[in-house]
């Protein structure tokens, strides 16, 4: 059988405030995030309902897969505003910020006080939450609104299938569930389900009576493949380096092979079905956010999109994403190389964005029914 991969520390992006770390290179994340906060703000005025009287007095707002910032504080100075203009301001804020015990918390912290400038400190509260958000992390019935942003695509493990040569979901020509083989689809599927599942439980007991649960995950629609979009061309482009390096004998041909990124995106349709059947919470609303391109991306960024400025800003993003992963499964040594060759042939494939899809964003809302 194929070496199953660890994955205690997929997760992390890579760490600090320096020029490939995620907290400089998550611009197209950034957009998403910006873009869904406008539909998040009429969500939180039209569906978030306490009873005037019993309004709490400590709010409490988590974020699921905060990673390092800054994107988590554009969304949760967001979330406050809104539902400080619907309760008058009645209310003080503890926010909360969870990821993976290996996340660097320190990078977060460090930039905290310009998210949150000296004014608000008297109402506005932070804490991290160490753990993983596929289990409970916080106390029974504590919060009132959960938020999570392109982190629920990331699966707890990759499932066993994949990397077992003797079966037929096995994923030996591609590094990412690209959606070519229905085995595979049918595997990377099953394991997103399970671990989804266990998401809303927790969340479920975390989460008081009336509640939301927002949050926003890319995904693919109906009926296309992952390897049509953006994504798709970005680990596919990683993929093909990894194959050449073993070609070329730098690397074992093992280890390529082996090699999975735990990652799924879900067809609208199907995670739609998947979330109407939860029996704690009800489905307020699934939509898909207007598409970030590219050019969305280099026009916030005040950049003329060219073919070294796209191949710059996308190999950042990918590194920032992926450089544990390749440290912790392909080696430390091979970073570099691997980059340096993922800017190369990104560039000469360049013309091959004008072939594929935007990606697809899929925005939930999610209310906590009744406790009884």
């Amino acid at each position: 059988m194929g070496r199953q991969q660890e994955t205690s520390a997929v997760y992390n992006m890579t760490g600090g405030d320096g020029p490939d770390s995620y907290y400089r290179n998550s611009i197209f994340q950034r957009t998403v995030v910006e873009d869904a906060m406008k539909a998040v703000k009429k969500d939180i005025e039209e569906r978030l309902e306490f009873p005037i009287d019993n309004i709490p007095k400590t709010f409490r707002v988590a974020d699921f897969g905060c990673c390092v910032g800054p994107n988590t504080f554009v969304a949760m100075q967001s979330i406050i505003e809104a539902v400080g203009l619907k309760y008058d301001d009645k209310s003080e804020f503890e926010v909360l910020f969870n990821d993976h015990a290996n996340n660097d918390f320190n990078t977060l912290f460090r930039n905290l006080p310009s998210a949150f400038p000296f004014s608000s400190q008297e109402t506005i509260f932070c804490a991290g939450v160490p753990g993983d958000f596929h289990g409970r992390v916080l106390p029974r019935a504590s919060l009132h609104l959960g938020y999570s942003s392109y982190a629920l695509q990331w699966l707890s493990k990759n499932p066993d299938q994949v990397a077992d040569p003797n079966s037929p979901a096995w994923n030996k020509d591609s590094i990412y569930c690209d959606g070519h083989s229905p085995q595979v689809v049918k595997a990377y599927s099953a394991q997103f389900q399970s671990d989804l599942q266990n998401f809303l439980n927790a969340r479920a007991q975390e989460i008081v009576g009336g509640g939301l649960l927002i949050f926003t995950i890319p995904g693919v629609p109906n009926g296309a493949l992952c390897s049509q979009n953006y994504h798709g061309l970005f680990y596919g482009t990683l993929g093909s380096c990894l194959q050449d390096m073993a070609n070329e004998g730098l690397i074992s041909q093992e280890k390529v092979e082996a090699f999975n990124i735990p990652m799924y995106y879900p067809p609208i349709q199907e995670l739609e079905a998947f979330l109407q059947e939860n029996a704690d919470f009800s489905l307020e609303r699934i939509y898909a956010i207007p598409s970030v391109t590219l050019e969305d991306v280099h026009s916030r960024a005040n950049m003329e999109p060219t073919i070294a400025s796209v191949t710059s800003i996308v190999s950042a993003i990918v590194r920032a994403i992926m450089e544990v992963v390749i440290k912790q499964h392909i080696g430390e040594d091979s970073v570099e190389p691997v980059f340096e060759r993922f800017s190369v042939k990104f560039s000469q494939n360049y013309h091959k964005l004008a072939e594929m899809q935007t990606p697809t964003n899929i925005s939930v809302v999610l209310k906590r029914k009744a406790l009884i």
